[in-house]
């Protein structure tokens, strides 16, 4: 919005109009003033709250020094995005005052229209501003509603991500189709423990972020090999790790894909103690 606004000052100034040009001009220092303050006190809850009421109440004030409706371009239209701004920022109930406030503007407006005295805009100048002020507003509502997608769509990917570590893949897309209780019986099923040697003592010497550090290392790793044998990962407590073949898909191979991922988490432990032995402190 800073960035069209110059455009309305400029041409109202042209014409002689300094009242109206001085509306927009107000927004524009004042609302990079609040750039500035906000930059420097991060005091979000107030910048909020004045930007809205400038954006909803400077563009009907623009509109009656301009004469009304007709003679302003309907430049009122700017007053949405202070509503549209509630709703994404604020939140719904919160937007509700907004929104009542815009819509006793708006009758306050249609009260004023045959009082107010229309400014002298040329023809071309005024179609030019009613071009700008349906697209200026719909520019806004586009972006708010393209930051309001993205933020849905990358939260609903982070609560995938946790549903999965928590529940099998299958069983999550069952619980998000059916309210039902999920409870599958399966006659063999193999199950891997495994777990770090001498992880207490290593824990006692190491401090916690390497403590983290290598878990989250080791760990996966042990992902990655559940994932290329198509196991199922439980969960892991402190160093230990569990993993499941045969469930929640039955397989005739469960044990044997169970007893290869062992053996591969062996030679990535293996591995890892060539390439980076443990320190003197934790030999």
């Amino acid at each position: 919005m800073c960035a069209l606004t110059p455009i309305w000052v400029a041409t109202y100034f042209a014409l002689g109009l300094f009242l109206a040009g001085a509306i927009p001009l107000a927004y524009l220092v004042v609302t990079l003033g609040l750039l500035i303050r906000l930059a420097k006190t991060k005091r979000y809850a107030s910048f909020r709250t004045t930007q809205l009421t400038l954006t909803l109440l400077l563009p009907f004030a623009l509109q009656w020094s301009l004469g009304g409706f007709a003679a302003s371009s309907v430049v009122s239209l700017w007053a949405l995005a202070s509503v549209l701004g509630a709703v994404m920022f604020s939140g719904t109930r919160e937007s509700v005052p907004w929104f009542a406030a815009y819509l006793a503007l708006l009758a306050v407006s249609v009260a004023l229209e045959p009082v107010l005295d229309p400014a002298a805009i040329p023809p071309p100048v005024q179609i030019a501003f009613f071009a700008g002020n349906l697209a200026g507003p719909s520019l806004v509502a586009y972006l708010l509603l393209q930051y309001f997608v993205r933020e849905r769509d990358r939260e609903h990917a982070r609560s995938e991500r946790l549903l999965l570590n928590v529940l099998p893949q299958t069983v999550a897309a069952r619980l998000k189709r059916h309210d039902e209780v999920i409870a599958d019986r399966f006659e063999e099923a193999t199950v891997l423990f495994a777990d770090i040697v001498e992880f207490t003592p290593l824990s006692a010497v190491l401090p916690p972020e390497e403590v983290v550090e290598l878990l989250d290392d080791v760990f996966s790793a042990f992902h990655r090999l559940a994932d290329e044998h198509g196991l199922e990962k439980i969960k892991t407590i402190g160093d230990a790790y569990m993993v499941a073949g045969g469930i929640p898909v039955a397989r005739p191979d469960h044990c044997e894909a169970v007893a290869d991922t062992a053996l591969a988490m062996l030679r990535e432990c293996d591995g890892r103690r060539e390439r980076d032995p443990p320190p003197d402190r934790c030999r």
